[in-house]
């Protein structure tokens, strides 16, 4: 006889001995101990010691597989009970992170079997000569019996029994319910690293503030963790949320609904490769956030009708975002639509103007003769007078315009819908307002101001809108040499 080997004998329980029946008991005793008890780990030790004192052994020992390759091995020795102090190993320099050689045939065979989940059953003396032989020899052993300890579904490590003082014959049964001790070790083990990595995302959520997701399209089912979308003003607990795709829906702002599942739909398909999407969605408190979703599914082994993947929190990012929006397209003294938004927007009014087959009308205000004011009051006074004529602005005009500081004394009002003859009339009543103004500043002496305004209406012949402009220029530059204080219609 050399080495006995197998996967799991069966248990007949007309064979079960009296140490099978104390057996049991002594699993079960572990079991309760690694499920109900704090520290899981140190558990496993009880549970060693539970099965050692029955077995009556020398020592019970657990070694962690740490790497594998074709030429050697590196283990650790992790857990042990010892029987006497003279049989305990787990301290020893030599079984600290050791690496063996798979030189020997002998071994690597041994490994190779434990790798397919196999146990061993070895009583030294009756070993033909060989490498083992000499190595238990050494460490006098007289029987040794190993288990594989499989952890999602690779071989993790080894539990041994090594017994220096009989030559330990062990029955199925026995192998059996020893076997169940390597699986009660392999769940603690792959519990202990689930709870490492749970806490490994608590720390990246706290620092990150993300939240994990998922999407069941063929169940219409959605899940998410709490971390975003809960108050924290109620609550800091972190729970999982559960929802039924419509109630999902009503989460996602409108404006994003449709984009998001003809995502998740697109990535599901097998064209998609990627989804990744800013939106906002609905926190408990009833307020709107910004959120970036992207999923961690392989494109290439998706899950039928499953996507899942991290939440991220872009609320701070999406505000700087739309700071710096904000400076690029606003006039920093009179808070203003600038220029260069006024380009834009131009363009963008005047195709939707033809597209809709609507009216479109521009009025360009000029404050005369402002030059006065810079040289009679200072460049500050100026200024302030710029500030309050935007104020009168935003006051006097239809709230559906969009009013632009385009130049130094020079701004524009872009009303969409509006007729030339409407616009006119908004005009009129805006010269009528501000020349009414006995100062436009709180300021003695009075400054008193007038205006000249050019207005013109998109036509759909016009091959660019910025002809628009150019009509209410010239409009404009009539309404000076006429008088000023007026309006003036491009004709």
């Amino acid at each position: 006889m050399t080495i006995l080997t197998g996967i799991q004998p069966e248990l007949d329980r007309h064979q079960l001995s009296e140490l099978n029946v104390d057996l049991l008991s002594a699993v079960l005793r572990g079991a309760d101990m690694l499920v109900s008890g704090d520290d899981r780990l140190a558990n496993i030790n009880h549970l060693l010691a539970e099965i050692g004192a029955v077995t009556q052994v020398s020592r019970v020992w657990v070694f962690q597989v740490l790497a594998i390759s074709d030429t050697d091995i590196l283990q650790d020795y992790v857990f042990e009970w010892a029987n006497e102090k003279k049989y305990a190993q787990i301290r020893l320099p030599h079984f600290n992170h050791f690496r063996s050689s798979l030189a020997h045939p002998e071994y690597r065979e041994l490994i190779e079997s434990r790798q397919r989940g196999e146990y061993q059953a070895v009583i030294t003396d009756q070993l033909p000569s060989s490498w083992l032989k000499r190595y238990l020899t050494q460490q006098r052993i007289l029987s040794m019996l190993t288990i594989p300890v499989i952890v999602d579904n690779k071989w993790w490590g080894t539990l041994g029994f090594d017994d220096c003082e009989r030559e330990q014959q062990w029955s199925e049964s026995d192998v059996t319910l020893l076997r169940a001790t390597g699986h009660l070790i392999a769940s603690t083990v792959l519990k202990n690293e689930l709870f490492s990595k749970q806490r490994q995302i608590d720390i990246i959520k706290d620092n990150t503030h993300c939240s994990t997701w998922q999407v069941d399209v063929q169940r219409g089912i959605c899940w998410c963790s709490s971390e975003i979308i809960g108050d924290s003003s109620i609550s800091s607990i972190r729970d999982s949320r559960t929802y039924t795709s419509r109630h999902w829906l009503r989460r996602i702002h409108p404006r994003y609904r449709r984009a998001f599942f003809s995502r998740v739909r697109h990535f599901l398909s097998p064209a998609g490769n990627e989804l990744k999407m800013d939106l906002q969605v609905q926190r408990d408190n009833g307020e709107y956030t910004w959120v970036e979703i992207t999923t961690n599914n392989d494109p290439k082994n998706k899950p039928q009708g499953v996507v899942a993947g991290v939440m991220w929190d872009i609320s701070q990012r999406k505000a700087e975002e739309q700071a710096l929006m904000r400076q690029a397209t606003t006039d920093p003294l009179t808070q203003l639509y600038n220029r260069r938004q006024f380009a834009s927007d131009l363009a963008r009014f005047g195709d939707k103007a033809r597209y809709r087959h609507q009216p479109l009308s521009l009025l360009i205000i000029d404050i005369d003769h402002f030059k006065r004011i810079n040289d009679n009051y200072g460049h500050i006074v100026g200024d302030q007078v710029l500030e309050a004529f935007a104020s009168l602005l935003e006051a006097h005009l239809p709230l559906h315009s969009n009013i632009y500081r385009i130049g130094g004394e020079e701004f524009a009002c872009l009303l969409p819908n509006t007729d030339q003859q409407t616009a006119q009339h908004y005009g009129s009543q805006l010269c009528e307002a501000i020349y009414d103004h006995h100062s436009i500043l709180d300021y003695s002496p009075a400054i008193r101001v007038s205006v000249s305004i050019g207005c013109a209406e998109f036509d759909a012949a016009m091959l660019d809108a910025k002809y628009l402009y150019q009509h209410a220029d010239d409009a404009l530059y009539n309404a000076k040499l006429s008088g000023r204080n007026r309006v003036v219609i491009y004709a």
